[in-house]
């Protein structure tokens, strides 16, 4: 179960890289154009919305993916007793998305993954600068 609920973030965050080496290989091999720029913004934009999706599944808060992948590292006794409580997890989960709560983590983390890809994507353009 903790594959199958990883599968998500993860196709995320490869979908957030993808674009993200597309984004740096029209950047290099095209000369920059208005029109080019709103394919650039484009591309970042992708590349951001995947990667913020990948983090904010792995919250490990029912019903996200990250609490299927806490169930996997949590002993049985302990998870059943956690998931009594899931439709408070929920409301809470609610409660902090409207206070605005989670968005200074989450877009620490998100701004932290975009940087080290596009560093990676930069990486593999290198040489054609």
């Amino acid at each position: 179960m903790a594959l199958t609920a990883f599968a998500g973030p993860l196709s995320n965050l490869i979908m957030g890289f993808v674009f993200l080496i597309i984004l740096h290989a029209v950047a290099v091999f095209f000369t920059l154009s208005m029109p080019l720029i709103y394919i650039l913004l484009f591309l970042e934009f992708a590349a951001q919305i995947n990667l913020s999706l990948a983090v904010f599944n792995l919250i490990p808060i029912p019903p996200l993916d990250g609490s299927k992948i806490l169930a996997a590292l949590l002993p049985d006794r302990l998870y059943y007793k956690l998931m009594q409580y899931e439709r408070y997890f929920y409301i809470i989960l609610i409660l902090l998305l409207v206070g605005g709560t989670l968005s200074g983590p989450l877009n620490t983390l998100v701004n932290a993954l975009y940087g080290a890809f596009s560093w990676l994507a930069g990486l593999i353009f290198r040489g054609f600068a």
